[in-house]
């Protein structure tokens, strides 16, 4: 690389993530437009205002164990 405006070139990996990302978007795409509606799952979760999740009980990532969704297909 020379001079100050010069950008790095993407490792191989993360050239291989973006066009994974980049082959992924349009079917994401499609389907969110074909899709109304997409709430959690009441009977796993609980009812609006009463909801419960299970998260993985470490202190470095608080992620969660289950996310139940329902689909609501588009007319």
């Amino acid at each position: 690389m020379t001079g100050g405006d010069a950008q790095p070139l993407l490792d191989d990996q993360e050239s291989a993530t973006r066009r994974e990302v980049a082959a992924a978007y349009p079917t994401l795409q499609r389907f969110l437009d074909r899709t109304a509606t997409i709430p959690l799952s009441e009977k796993h979760h609980g009812a609006t205002g009463a909801r419960r999740f299970r998260h993985d009980p470490t202190y470095i990532i608080r992620g969660l164990t289950d996310l139940h969704l329902e689909f609501t297909p588009a007319a």
